[in-house]
């Protein structure tokens, strides 16, 4: 089927050209493209370990632990030693990182709202579940292949 060998392209199209929309509406703070994606799911869940997050968001440990560098010297995020765990740090938004989420949540709908202007609400709801199911078995095959690489 021929739109299942340009899917790839199409979803690399998609997150290059966000990504540049991304970089050019949060420069101001900081943030990266990408950079958002933290502070939005600390304001979900503040207090996270940097584990739960690079779990939750499925990034690497590295790039984890370089973006809440940043975000803590951008002063942003503050780590407290896990009372429980002295290994452990849990993160938290400081209000200079609570003040942002407006802002952040603005581009986000404004961007969506620019790349589905002509779509009605029904097809932006379409879009919005196969665009969810397809994340969810794409996370998931990569978990399948990477458990069976270990045994």
């Amino acid at each position: 089927m021929k739109c299942n060998e340009n899917i790839g392209r199409l979803f690399g199209t998609i997150h290059r050209h966000t990504r540049m929309h991304y970089n050019h509406e949060f420069a101001d703070l900081g943030l990266g493209s990408g950079g958002h994606i933290f502070i939005l799911e600390l304001n979900k869940q503040d207090g996270m370990t940097q584990n739960e997050i690079t779990e939750k968001l499925h990034f690497d440990k590295a790039h984890t632990a370089r973006t809440i560098v940043k975000f803590i010297e951008l002063g942003y995020v503050t780590k407290v030693h896990d009372e429980y765990d002295k290994r452990a740090y849990r993160l938290y938004l400081t209000e200079k990182g609570k003040e942002i989420i407006p802002t952040i949540k603005h581009v986000i709908k404004n961007w969506a709202d620019t790349i589905t202007e002509d779509f009605s609400n029904d097809e932006k709801r379409t879009v919005f579940e196969l665009l969810t199911r397809i994340a969810d078995k794409a996370v998931n095959s990569v978990k399948c292949t990477s458990a069976e690489k270990v045994n």
